[in-house]
């Protein structure tokens, strides 16, 4: 048995050093050659990486018509690709609700719908704005109002 093991190890260890090289040599006759250099992505997963930046809270002063904010975007994508995020109500209507379910309507402006310039940005900034008319300020009672807005990223073509 341990005759077999042993042949058995030695044609293994002839098999590994049996592996080609892939190898470009210089000699007399050859005395330049050139080689590739080149990235190997194998190991990125999907698009790329990319970072979207918000406020998690937006105050807004009493009686203000416009309150502007902003949102960053940072990315490193694979080429031809860019980030679109979308800022949107949540569905119930731009409507800004108190504890007891009072309205205050409110309006989205700015770039609400943003996309990146390209594969690669660092804190590419987007403005948007939450306007309330001077009418609906007048007909609301002082209080905490509230509402959510949803920011939704994409991987997108450039």
């Amino acid at each position: 048995m341990k005759k077999v093991i042993s042949l058995v190890m030695a044609l293994v260890m002839m098999m590994a050093i049996m592996v080609p090289a892939f190898a470009a040599e210089l000699n007399a006759t050859t005395q330049s050659g050139t080689a590739t250099v080149q990235t190997d992505t194998s190991a990125i997963t999907g698009d790329g990486t990319y970072t979207v930046t918000y406020p998690a809270t937006m105050n807004i002063v009493w009686s203000t018509a416009t309150t502007n904010f902003e949102y960053k975007v940072s990315s490193n994508l694979r080429t031809g690709k860019a980030i679109q995020v979308v800022v949107a109500d949540t569905g119930d209507g731009l409507n800004m609700l108190n504890a007891s379910n009072a309205t205050l309507a409110y309006t989205l402006g700015g770039t609400t719908t943003g996309k990146t310039t390209g594969p690669v940005v660092t804190d590419a900034t987007f403005n948007y704005s939450i306007n309330v008319d001077s009418a609906v300020w007048a007909a609301a009672a002082i209080d905490t109002y509230s509402d959510t807005l949803t920011f939704t990223s994409t991987v997108v073509d450039a």
